[in-house]
């Protein structure tokens, strides 16, 4: 409780502070309200992002009357209380390290405020909790959600479908996989029947991305000399061999 409530302390100092100075992002301020409003207005917007993420937009749009800026940066708060939780309840040694590690990381913070990849954050860490514990019908479903959001839970959805398929445990993994797949295509079989081509986009949009500043291997291949951006447009392509 008391690393939460400094965390939730740090998470809206830090929007109050932008909010007073007026700092916005193009993300939150337009593409976010712009499908989110699409959404509210009944049309399924061409976005870059998934059905989850789209969801989400329309939420924000809806709270903050048309623009998701605020709303979407305040919407982060209770996703970055969930994933420190969640990184805490695993209860190794080093866990509540890395707990206040991710809590308080001042590098984080335009992400946390002017992105949303704390809810699929918060849905991997949940995810990858309620596994350890053996919950692997709720651990499935919290990573089918997340992944409906953006990608990266899927990544851990195989990992542990194929370590209990190692381990011989087919009950286990049934129930991970039956409620990984129900969630995950469950979000997008309506979205995909009522508009096919704008619902699958997002796919064929990222499918041909190269390797951006916001990309870990941007981060691995930079130090080397190997990559290079344009730092005021890091989001998109960079220079590699």
């Amino acid at each position: 409780p008391p690393l939460l409530g400094v965390t939730l302390a740090f998470h809206l100092g830090w929007i109050a502070v932008d909010l007073a100075v007026g700092l916005e992002s193009f993300d939150s301020e337009i593409l976010y309200s712009r499908w989110g409003n699409e959404l509210l207005d009944g049309r399924y917007p061409e976005a870059q992002y998934p059905p989850g993420a789209v969801l989400l937009f329309a939420l924000e749009a809806w709270l903050g009357g048309g623009g998701a800026r605020t709303s979407n940066a305040l919407l982060m708060v209770p996703f970055q209380l969930v994933t420190v939780a969640a990184i805490w309840a695993l209860r190794t040694r080093t866990t509540p390290w890395l707990a206040a590690l991710v809590a308080l990381w001042p590098m984080n913070a335009f992400f946390w405020e002017f992105r949303f990849d704390l809810v699929s954050t918060a849905l991997l860490a949940l995810g990858i909790v309620l596994a350890a514990r053996g919950r692997w019908g709720m651990s499935g479903a919290a990573l089918g959600l997340g992944a409906a959001v953006k990608w990266i839970p899927g990544v851990s959805f195989v990992f542990l479908a194929v370590w209990l398929l190692a381990s011989r445990r087919p009950r286990e993994l049934r129930a991970h996989v039956a409620a990984f797949v129900a969630v995950f295509v469950g979000l997008h079989v309506p979205f995909l029947l009522w508009s096919f081509d704008n619902a699958t986009y997002a796919y064929r949009y990222f499918s041909g991305q190269g390797i951006t500043g916001e990309s870990v291997w941007y981060l691995l291949l930079t130090p080397l000399g190997l990559a290079t951006v344009n730092e005021r447009e890091f989001w998109l392509p960079a220079d590699v061999p």
